[in-house]
């Protein structure tokens, strides 16, 4: 059968598709283009964490549908009406995703609790992967030539193992420790106040962790957080970020912001956007808030206009942009490892992410896809990191200081 996949949103859904993708080929079938006529099946993963996501999404299946008349178009993922998840193949059979980097999906489920959110009512409850499934999958993916893992879930921090007593922290060491020619571990969005500290702890002990922290602020004033039902205070990601930047001077911070949550006032989005403004965060995703049907948050009063949202959220994502550019000009003179994602080629450089996720263009790079290489950063072309010095990462055991043997470390 001729199977084709298109994917929205988050890294989870990246990383499902990946794992159904490669289950659909090693059944004997062959993954075509969405656009193929031949096409005899199209599984669409969708995404609602917006109105606007889940509007592309439906649009997307409904398009396909009447592009493709006779071919069976599934939707999966976080969409009402959608099929249950394809079958994948077992964890640690050696797939290899079509990605430069590998994502490693090791939980899914939320409880709930958000009061915009909807992602749990297509998710379901908290559940995880054993650990030592997820560490036979990470073995499989080095040995098909990966030497970056993203570990991802749709609520990473609740990641629990009961049966081994590993919860997030435990199993980012043991991805880190994998013996390896050389290779590294991305964390992906990390909910604060759950396991933070346990993780920047694990951080600190394994070079091999990348020194990256993505965080779901969505606010940081303390009315509209309680308003949102999350569980933190803005006390508390003050503490996150300071604690973060004490360890590893010079890490990169990412966080998602909501802008004009119900009742949010002028004052309570200043809080938020001095907040960001002092943290210096490397990244922003920035949302105008989006009403959810069926969700406490809209029915909430007052609601703020969507014009003021919009106006809102471009402020917040003009201070983002400021902010990523900034800390580009910053790692001037400094060293990092970047993971090749589009090797040189025509005189063009290669080009690929640090360690902190920050996109670098590398000259005079032979270095293939997915190769770690140790560069040293001469400038910055707005947010983009400029290199002009680049060798192959160390191999095997040439680092003292690397429990896996990377060399390659920001050195900050």
């Amino acid at each position: 059968m001729k199977i084709a996949f298109v994917t929205f949103g988050c890294r989870l859904n990246r990383a499902q598709s990946a794992r159904e993708r490669a289950a659909a080929e090693a059944s004997g079938n062959e993954i075509v283009s969405p656009d193929d006529p031949q096409a005899e099946k199209i599984i669409v993963r969708c995404c609602s964490v917006t109105a606007k996501a889940a509007r592309e999404s439906r649009r997307a299946v409904s398009a396909l549908r009447k592009a493709h008349p006779g071919c069976e178009v599934s939707a999966e993922g976080c969409i009402a009406g959608g099929s249950p998840d394809a079958p994948s193949l077992p964890r640690g059979t050696g797939y290899a995703p079509a990605t430069a980097r590998a994502y490693l999906d090791v939980q899914d489920g939320c409880p709930g609790g958000c009061t915009f959110c909807t992602v749990p009512r297509f998710r379901g409850a908290p559940r995880s992967v054993p650990i030592e499934a997820a560490l036979s999958e990470a073995r499989a993916f080095i040995a098909a030539g990966f030497t970056e893992i993203t570990v991802t879930g749709c609520n990473l921090a609740l990641y629990r193992d009961a049966s081994a007593g590993a919860g997030l922290a435990e199993l980012l060491e043991r991805l880190a420790r994998i013996e390896s020619p050389g290779h590294r571990i991305r964390i992906g969005s990390l909910e604060p106040g759950i396991c933070d500290g346990a993780v920047l702890s694990a951080m600190e002990r394994n070079p091999g962790i990348c020194r990256f922290l993505h965080i779901p602020v969505q606010s940081a004033s303390a009315a509209v957080l309680k308003r949102m039902g999350r569980t933190y205070t803005p006390d508390a990601l003050r503490e996150l970020v300071a604690r973060a930047r004490k360890l590893f001077p010079g890490i990169a911070l990412g966080a998602d912001v909501i802008a004009g949550f119900p009742g949010e006032t002028a004052a309570e989005f200043a809080e938020t956007a001095e907040f960001l403004r002092e943290s210096g965060f490397a990244k922003l995703h920035v949302f105008p808030y989006s009403e959810r049907e069926g969700t406490p948050a809209a029915a909430m009063k007052p609601q703020v206009p969507p014009e003021t949202r919009k106006a809102r959220a471009a402020q917040l994502q003009k201070l983002g942009d400021e902010m990523r550019e900034a800390f580009a000009r910053g790692a001037t003179g400094t060293e990092d490892a970047v993971c090749v994602e589009t090797p040189s080629r025509a005189g063009m450089p290669a080009r690929g992410l640090t360690d902190g996720g920050i996109e670098c263009e590398i000259e005079d790079c032979a270095a293939p896809r997915r190769a770690l290489v140790r560069v040293k950063i001469a400038g910055a072309k707005g947010a983009v990191l400029s290199a002009r010095e680049a060798v192959t990462a160390p191999r095997g055991g040439d680092s003292p200081s690397s429990p896996n043997g990377r060399a390659c470390r920001r050195a900050f």
